[in-house]
This record gives C-alpha cells, structure tokens and sequence, in this order.
C-alpha cells in the first residue's frame, strides 16, 4: 500500500521497526469508533477548539507544532525561556510507536507556484519560483484526544520531539500526487500520549463511511 512506502524501502529509515515491533504494534493498534456527535451535542467548543466526540476517540491523531526559544535577561543575566506556538501547522496520524504520517505539502512553501484554470476549465500549474523546503528542525508533536476541556487543555499536552523528516521522493508539487511525509520521533510515544491507528492489509476492504480527524479550526464555528 502507498501509505507504508517508506516503512518498506530499505534504509530510508536510520532505524525500522523490528519484527518483534511490528507484531505489538498489531495487538496494541486502537481502531476508532464511529458514534460521532455533532458539535452542539457534543463536549461542546469555543472560539478556536471543536469538540464531537468523546475523550481519547482518537488516540492517534497528532499534530504538528513549532517550538521557539526566546532569551529574556533579568537583572544582567540571560535566561532561555522556551515556549510553544499556540497553533499547530498541520495534523497527522501515528502509525507506530515512533512513526507519524502526514503531508509532504506541510513542510513546504509553495508561494513559487502558480495553479489556474484556463477558458477551457483544465487546470495548468507551474512554479514560477522556488519552492523551498521550510525549516523543521523546531517541530515538535503531541498526540490523542484526550483533552474534554478545551483550547488550554490541548497547549499542555506533553510533546515529543522529532529525530528526522522524510518527503516522498515523487511528491508532485503542483498536483498533491505522493502527498506524503513521515515523522520519526526520537522516543516512543507512552500508551499514555497515544495510541498508533490500526493499519489496514494490503488488500482489505475499506467500507464506508469514513472519518477525517485532526487538529485544527473550523470557520463554521469561529
């Protein structure tokens, strides 16, 4: 399956799951369960975090954050203050105790690229400028839906620090195609924090209705 490309080309990762890995991974992987609420009946929400189901749903939603340092000086002598940014750039899901996938288009700026649709309605692409691979090395993740209490719930989770960035090598700027990356953390993630997402067989059937969770702020109701 595309999905688990980069779990399978040999050395792409400094370090792969082992065997032994893989089969805890398969009894400890948490499918999600579909009893979705909608928002009204749900934990509730505000301003910029929404609530539909209920704590720990989904284990192994992540996301991605930034982590700055900033230096203040007290009395002639200088302290690292170390804060997190309030808002997350992108969501992913964890698929092993130290793997999180997401998109390649997150750790891109694509300013350079010009998309549009001619007269005709087909749609034309073309990068008129860099594309530039932004700067990870702050990324920081946390993990689950534990949080019931809302937005300051959330910025005091524990976070897990990455140890290596991996873009598709055919991700297509302009068309998405092979839209895909993978974050190798440089810890295992505690049962505590999350929980990886049960991955499907090569040729499983994937029935329907299927669900989209992550972190985020929906216009709707904001």
């Amino acid at each position: 399956m595309n999905i688990l490309w980069v779990l399978l080309l040999p050395g792409v990762l400094s370090e792969k799951l082992s065997s032994e890995e893989n089969k805890l991974l398969k009894q400890h992987c948490r499918e999600p369960s579909l009893g979705l609420r909608s928002p009204a009946a749900g934990r509730g929400y505000n301003r910029r975090f929404i609530s539909i189901g209920d704590p720990s749903q989904f284990p192994f939603v992540a996301a991605l954050n930034t982590r700055s340092e900033t230096i203040k000086t007290y009395f002639d002598k200088e302290y690292v203050v170390t804060e997190m940014t309030v808002q997350p750039f992108c969501s992913g899901v964890q698929i092993s105790p130290r793997h999180i996938l997401t998109a390649a288009h997150c750790f891109f700026n694509h300013s350079g690229i010009k998309s549009y649709y001619d007269e005709r309605g087909e749609h034309f692409c073309r990068i008129d400028g860099l594309v530039k691979e932004e700067d990870s090395s702050h990324l920081v993740v946390n993990l689950g839906s534990s949080c019931d209490t809302g937005y300051h719930c959330w910025v005091s989770q524990p976070y897990y620090g990455h140890k290596e960035v991996l873009i598709h090598p055919d991700y297509d700027h302009c068309n998405g195609a092979n839209d895909l990356a993978l974050i190798e953390l440089k810890q295992k993630v505690s049962l505590k924090h999350g929980q990886p997402i049960c991955m499907p067989d090569a040729q499983e059937w994937i029935s329907t209705p299927l669900i989209a969770a992550g972190y985020g702020i929906n216009s709707k109701y904001c």
